[in-house]
Parts: C-alpha cells; sequence; structure tokens
C-alpha cells in the first residue's frame, strides 16, 4: 500500500465488519475504478454482444405477447 501511495494511487480500505466490505470480499476481494478503458479479446467481445442481442430478442418478444 505504501508503494501504492507513493506513485499517487489512491488507496481505500473497506472493513469487512461493515457491510461495504462484506460484498466486496463475496465477489473477488479487490476492486478498482479505472480511469481508461480495459481492451477486451475479440471472442470476449463477440460474447458480450451475442448475450445483448439475446437480451433484445427476448424483450422485443415479451412486447409483441
Amino acid at each position: 500500500m505504501d508503494n501504492s501511495n507513493s506513485k499517487g494511487i489512491e488507496t481505500i480500505i473497506f472493513s469487512s465488519l461493515h457491510s461495504s466490505g462484506e460484498k466486496l470480499n463475496n465477489l473477488t476481494g479487490i476492486a478498482a475504478i479505472l480511469k481508461f478503458p480495459m481492451a477486451l479479446e475479440n471472442e470476449e467481445m463477440e460474447e458480450n454482444e451475442e448475450i445483448i442481442e439475446n437480451f433484445r430478442i427476448k424483450i422485443e418478444e415479451r412486447e409483441t405477447e
């Protein structure tokens, strides 16, 4: 943590005794706010686009019922 602070990185510790810390521990235990978008691999992007398209189709089907 000292190393990150010396590089100008703000570090916040969430207590596991608080509900926010419990939720974070249930996910991965680590969180970050990124200043720049992450590049996804093509396969991940295609998979995400397919999920979004399937979701749109389901919404359209419900609207026509």
